[in-house]
């Protein structure tokens, strides 16, 4: 508990840090859509979401539970700024799921840690995220023997923006910078039935706005 304590403390520090930053964050098109509870070795879910934020966007995802307290996701969309054509998106993400309240009942919340990666080439400027997270969520039994999960996400980022554009004299240039950043969401996610789960959370980290999504357990 002491680890989660410090890494939590250097979280918020870098945080204060980062809100120093000169350039406005993307921020994330996928939002989290998901708890700390890991699905489990060999099991694999597939989901759709959405989001109404800054930057619009809708995307699917595909998690495969790698070891009983590791999964890693695949997620391919849509973003959409208001300033240019909607384009893809890719992103990658891994979780280590170290607290678990529901097997041991000592922990008093469910707890992963990871790392997420996320690239998108709008026409004159391309981003490429990468960073570290930590989820908490908990569990709670409803009286119509299902379960709905409160969680919140903190993540800190590395945002690597390049620029390209084309000068006076009808030459290519191009620019590159790179900013910390970092971000909060918070939401639920419901579990309807053992297979079927749906998610709804706010998300604050540039891309600020509310993010739905539904999954499937497939495997």
């Amino acid at each position: 508990m002491k680890r989660v304590l410090l890494l939590v403390t250097v979280l918020v520090l870098t945080a204060g840090v980062a809100q120093g930053d000169s350039i406005k964050a993307l921020g994330s098109a996928f939002g989290t859509m998901t708890t700390a509870q890991t699905i489990g070795q060999g099991e694999g879910v597939m989901g759709l979401g959405v989001g109404a934020a800054d930057m619009n966007s809708f995307w699917g995802f595909f998690a495969y539970g790698m070891s009983p307290s590791t999964e890693g996701r695949l997620k391919l969309g849509i973003a959409d700024d208001s300033n240019v054509d909607a384009k893809v998106e890719f992103g990658l993400d891994f979780h280590y799921q170290m607290m678990d309240a529901d097997i041991t009942r000592q922990d008093p919340l469910d707890l992963s840690v990871g790392g997420f990666m996320e690239y998108v080439d709008f026409d004159e400027q391309s981003v490429f995220q990468i960073g570290g997270d930590i989820i908490g969520s908990h569990s709670i039994a409803l009286s119509n023997n299902t379960n709905i999960s409160p969680y919140g996400r903190f993540n800190v980022r590395l945002e690597r923006y390049k620029y390209d554009w084309v000068d006076q004299n009808n030459l290519k240039q191009s620019k590159s910078e790179s900013e910390l950043k970092f971000g909060l969401t918070m939401g639920a996610g419901w579990d309807m039935t053992t297979n079927f789960s749906l998610f709804a959370e706010f998300q604050f980290d540039g891309n600020d706005g509310l993010f739905a999504g539904l999954r499937y357990r497939v495997l």
